[in-house]
């Protein structure tokens, strides 16, 4: 992570962003590691592909296959070379499974697609330096000691995370005898594709767990907290991780986590009100 001040810090993150573009751009016939996709941004793996799915509005995973294929379609149908050969310049190990990639993608297979010279999908590589600013979420800072939570654990993929993580919430309600309230929603870096998502309440470090549950310890923290409600949550998690983070100046990533906080609603609530909490350091 590299240290950054003031007004230098936006101008670092979308060029750190842009140069991981670029890194995967002269990197497509190989293997592509996130983590070092991530190293480009000075970013860790979790925090650049929150980052990069909330600026770029899909997934990394989706990113590569979409630049892999337009520029597969490109040589389809733009040159003579075997097909063989261009699934090898894409990062294909073989000619099924890239005819197979070719086929969702495009939705035709890259013999048709030569012999039609149909129109094929495109995916363009984002300019993110002229990425227009959007208003910014408010938030306040808060300091926090280390704390523990219990709760049931899942194990998710950055890349599903939007569909699975409703669909937990949905089997959790249906639990009527659960001992968990679900006060958090937890996202706990594993290996910076993956990680832990805790359904949870906070606890004491001597409480049991037990019943399928699980205790974790949050560390202490500086916290950005973003006011939010459930139907809002989305909107500004992508505010915070493609507006807030880059503009702010004053604040920089911390641990690779982040909470979601649900408050009870009450008979006059129209939405349950939440809150976004981000571990975050000051910058020097």
């Amino acid at each position: 992570m590299i240290t950054v001040s003031g007004g230098d810090h936006m101008t670092q993150q979308k060029e750190g962003i842009q140069r991981a573009l670029q890194y995967i751009e002269k990197n497509l016939s190989g293997e592509l590691n996130v983590r070092e996709i991530a190293e480009q941004a000075y970013l860790s793996p979790y925090h650049f592909q929150r980052v990069f799915s909330a600026i770029c509005g899909i997934s990394l995973g989706e990113y590569i296959r979409g630049r892999r294929m337009t520029v597969s379609g490109d040589a389809v149908c733009r040159t003579r070379q075997k097909i063989i050969d261009i699934a090898a310049a894409c990062g294909y190990a073989s000619q099924d499974g890239f005819q197979r990639a070719f086929l969702r993608f495009h939705g035709i297979s890259p013999t048709a697609a030569r012999q039609t010279g149909a129109l094929l999908r495109r995916m363009e590589i984002p300019d993110l330096r002229d990425h227009p600013s959007q208003y910014l979420p408010s938030y306040r800072i808060e300091e926090q000691e280390a704390f523990c939570v219990r709760g049931y654990a899942y194990r998710c993929h950055i890349s599903t995370s939007h569909q699975i993580i409703p669909q937990i919430w949905d089997r959790f309600f249906t639990n009527k005898a659960s001992p968990i309230r679900g006060m958090y929603g937890i996202c706990i870096d594993i290996d910076g594709e993956a990680f832990e998502y805790l359904i949870a309440d906070p606890c004491g470090k001597k409480d049991p767990a037990g019943d399928g549950t699980v205790m974790r310890e949050i560390p202490a923290s500086i916290w950005a907290v973003f006011p939010c409600t459930l139907s809002t949550l989305q909107d500004t998690t992508t505010r915070m991780w493609r507006d807030w983070l880059p503009e702010n100046g004053r604040y920089r990533l911390g641990a690779a986590l982040n909470i979601e906080r649900y408050f009870p609603q009450t008979s006059q609530d129209t939405d349950t009100a939440c809150e976004i909490w981000l571990p975050v350091q000051k910058n020097e």
